[in-house]
Order: structure tokens, then C-alpha cells, then sequence
């Protein structure tokens, strides 16, 4: 009698198990089929401020209210003017070769 009990009870717990199983990938696949999110566009005017001396946390900059330069997004930095033009051309020479780096993955 007790091992028929312990079968009943066995069984009811694969039951339970598989029932929950089927459940869960049910739940993934219907939520795997829900809309795309919606995009949203970050264009428009923003105030920036620039930090090069790192004092904004010091300072509380997130803290008050901000109060930057307005730029006008999309946009860069040198496009708006603000900070130090970038003077630098592209090139590859010796010293940008040497600062590459490659990250090798042991998957490969």
C-alpha cells in the first residue's frame, strides 16, 4: 500500500512539474510575440555641460537644476561648438596600429 501511495504521489509531482513547464513556455512564447517596442526620438534642444575636470559629482550637477550650453540634437560636440575643436585627422599610421586592441574569444 505504501509504495502505491508513493507511485499516486510521484506521479502527481511530475504531473505538477510538467503542467508548470508548459505553462512557462507557453508564457515565452506568447510574450515573445508582443509588438516591437516603440522607438522614441531624443531630437530636439538639450542643455549639455562638459565635465573634463571631473567636479559635476563634487558639485551636485544632477542634483540642481541644469543649466548648460543648448545644442540642438542630432548634432556632435564640434558641430555645435562646444569644448575643444578636434583637430586630429584620420590616419593609420604606427601609433594607432599599436593601440588597437583585439579581444579573442575562447568560443572561436
Amino acid at each position: 500500500m505504501k509504495n502505491k501511495i508513493t507511485i499516486m504521489l510521484n506521479k502527481f509531482n511530475v504531473q505538477k512539474t510538467d503542467l508548470f513547464t508548459r505553462a512557462l513556455i507557453l508564457l515565452l512564447i506568447l510574450n515573445s510575440c508582443s509588438e516591437a517596442p516603440t522607438s522614441i526620438t531624443i531630437s530636439g534642444q538639450w542643455q549639455v555641460k562638459l565635465d573634463s575636470t571631473n567636479i559635476g559629482n563634487s558639485q551636485g550637477w544632477a542634483n540642481n537644476k541644469f543649466t548648460g550650453t543648448s545644442i540642438n540634437l542630432p548634432n556632435t560636440l564640434d558641430g555645435a561648438e562646444i569644448g575643444t575643436p578636434d583637430t586630429l585627422k584620420p590616419a593609420i599610421n604606427n601609433y594607432v596600429m599599436s593601440n588597437l586592441t583585439v579581444k579573442v574569444s575562447i568560443y572561436w
